[in-house]
């Protein structure tokens, strides 16, 4: 089921523009989920691998990311500070030249249709309160952060971009 769904989300990139981001744990999805784009002829730059933060495979999100998928490192609330799976993650895709197909988000917790839980969402301000300062501390470059924050994002999100 979840691969028809992928394929019919190709199909449907493919139509309006619109980027594909999945939230995806592992490694090994995430490469089956490329090569299901890549049968549909989806441009790797229209598929966002949300969660690469989940994964402890880094030399698989090297070779997504130089096919040119984005990969965003998205559970910074979700991790305690001080944050370093995601600096770390940061900092390699950086060395490796590749802070040009970076995102950065938070999950702030998730909902459940018809479940009731006790759980406290996440602050949505821990990226700028949080992760950017860090960052800073750690040498990585404000021209490096806008461009993960600003035009990354823009970028990724631009309908009328089938290609980068």
């Amino acid at each position: 089921m979840q691969e028809k769904l992928l394929r019919a989300a190709a199909r449907t990139s493919l139509i309006s523009g619109l980027p594909i981001e999945c939230h995806i744990g592992s490694s090994t999805s995430a490469v089956k989920a490329v090569e299901i784009i890549e049968e549909e002829n989806l441009p790797f730059n229209k598929f966002i691998w949300v969660h690469i933060d989940w994964s402890n495979d880094y030399p698989t999100i090297l070779k997504l990311a130089r096919k040119g998928i984005w990969v965003e490192i998205d559970a910074i609330s979700a991790f305690p500070e001080p944050y370093e799976v995601q600096i770390g993650l940061l900092q390699s895709l950086i060395e490796d030249k590749l802070s040009n197909q970076v995102l950065i988000s938070q999950d702030a917790g998730c909902y459940e249709i018809g479940e009731v839980k006790d759980t406290k969402l996440r602050s949505y301000n821990n990226i700028f309160t949080k992760f950017i300062p860090l960052c800073k501390s750690k040498g990585i470059p404000d021209t490096v952060m806008s461009q993960i924050l600003i035009e990354n994002p823009a970028m990724a999100l631009d309908v009328a971009t089938h290609t980068r």
